[in-house]
């Protein structure tokens, strides 16, 4: 379920119910750790299995998670 706040600007926020920080319009899932980032992906990747590839975010590239 995803937050709903209006954003200033238009639209409405897309992060995950109960999120910290700022609200955002442009949002990710990351399949490396699953979670609904701000922004675009990191890194991408294609994959024969998955018609959009994969996306990561910058701590999963960097081996944080």
């Amino acid at each position: 379920m995803t937050c709903g706040e209006t954003v200033r600007g238009g639209g409405t926020c897309t992060l995950e119910q109960g999120h910290r920080g700022y609200h955002a319009t442009i949002t990710f899932a990351c399949d490396g750790c699953g979670a609904t980032r701000r922004g675009y992906a990191h890194a991408t990747s294609d994959d024969g299995e998955f018609a959009n590839g994969l996306a990561f975010c910058f701590l999963c590239t960097r081996g944080v998670t």
